[in-house]
């Protein structure tokens, strides 16, 4: 399924690259790359903000 995409991507900073997020799609991704040992309050209010989240 096709997510939205937004007006403008948004860049994360990763450990050793840039990450363009620019849509919904990517947001998942993104969070699916999220390493366990740092998923805290942060992490879980943006899996409960995003329309179908998982």
């Amino acid at each position: 399924m096709l997510l939205a995409l937004f007006d403008k991507p948004i860049y994360a900073q990763r450990r050793y690259f840039v990450q363009e997020v620019a849509g919904l799609n990517d947001v998942f991704d993104y969070l699916d790359e999220w390493p366990q040992a740092k998923r805290n309050l942060a992490y879980e209010t943006l899996l409960r903000l995003l329309p179908g989240s998982r």
